[in-house]
Formats: structure tokens, C-alpha cells, sequence
């Protein structure tokens, strides 16, 4: 598929576009409260963004198959959309994955740099889960002090917004180590 891209083959683009964009919508369709237009349009970016990696040199290869890398940018897509709304429906197994993993699939011409998105997927492996998943709550899903409160079961705003404010502090703290070694 990769050699088909960068030959200029768009019946290969046309193919992946249609072989996985049902399956697509109904499993988005699941996880956020959006209409059919939202998830075409989710759709239509990822697969043109994977197009635009393939053919620029970026992407060379898939640690994982087209289908994920291709649901996995859409996800992002639907997310962006949704941050003000807070229309997901659903979270499981798989939405954290890409959470986890979400500096995989974060383009140079998105907010930051491949290499600082790297820098801050490093930094996050080492720290705890538990602020892993506070800071992911907070800056990946947008998510205010009273939610997460009630998300994470603490007694107080208060206590999830130092909890939050230690974990900021311990990752950054891990982002500068990392800049020190290399």
C-alpha cells in the first residue's frame, strides 16, 4: 500500500477509503454522539492525512495495521470536535490505547513538533499511571477540575487540582531529565 501511495496509484487511496469507512462510522458512531457528516468528515482527514504522511517520507512503515492508524487519526479528529460538546459516549480498552499512544499519530503540522510529542510520550511512560491518566483526563480530553473530581472519586476540587498541578510538575520534571541525557 505505502509503494502504491507514493507511486501515485489513487485507485489504492480510493480502495483503503472505502474498504474500512462502514466499519469506521459504526464503531465511532459508538463512542461519540455526532452526525453522519462529523464521521465523514473524520474519516476523509485521516485517510488523507496518511496519504499526505505516506507520500511526504514521513511514514515508511506501520507499527500497527492501516485500519488502527487510520482509526486512531479519525478518533483524534472526533475528539478535537467533541472537546467543547463532551458527546463520547463510550470509553474502553481501546480508547485507552490510543490515548496511550496518541504521540504516535500526532503530525508535524499539528500543534507541536514530532520530536517534542516524542519527548512528552517519553516522559509520560515515566511517570505513574495515575497522572498519566490525570493529565490525559485534563489536556488530551479536555476535561475541567469538577469532572475529573468526580472521575477520579476525590473529596475536594481542591485535591485534583494539586494532585493535577504535582503531576504537571513530576512530567515536566521527567521532559527535562530526558533533555539532559540525550
Amino acid at each position: 500500500m505505502i509503494l502504491a501511495f507514493r507511486s501515485g496509484q489513487t485507485q489504492a487511496v480510493e480502495d483503503l477509503y472505502a474498504a474500512h469507512r462502514n466499519d469506521f462510522f459504526l464503531w465511532a458512531g459508538r463512542r461519540f454522539q455526532a452526525t453522519r457528516q462529523d464521521f465523514e468528515d473524520a474519516w476523509q482527514e485521516a485517510v488523507t492525512a496518511l496519504f499526505e504522511q505516506v507520500v511526504s517520507g514521513k511514514l515508511t512503515s506501520f507499527r500497527t495495521s492501516p485500519k488502527v492508524w487510520l482509526f486512531a487519526v479519525g478518533y483524534r479528529q472526533l475528539l478535537k470536535r467533541n472537546r467543547k460538546t463532551k458527546r463520547i459516549l463510550l470509553r474502553d480498552s481501546i480508547d485507552e490505547a490510543l490515548l496511550k499512544d496518541v504521540q504516535e499519530f500526532d503530525f508535524q503540522w499539528d500543534e507541536p513538533a514530532l520530536d517534542e510529542w516524542a519527548l512528552v510520550g517519553e516522559a509520560m511512560q515515566a511517570i505513574s499511571p495515575q497522572c498519566r491518566e490525570m493529565l490525559a483526563m485534563r489536556f488530551y480530553q479536555g476535561k475541567k477540575i469538577p469532572d475529573m473530581r468526580a472521575a477520579l472519586g476525590h473529596n475536594s476540587e481542591n485535591t485534583t487540582s494539586a494532585a493535577l498541578s504535582r503531576c504537571l510538575k513530576k512530567l515536566k520534571e521527567k521532559v527535562q531529565e530526558i533533555m539532559n541525557d540525550e
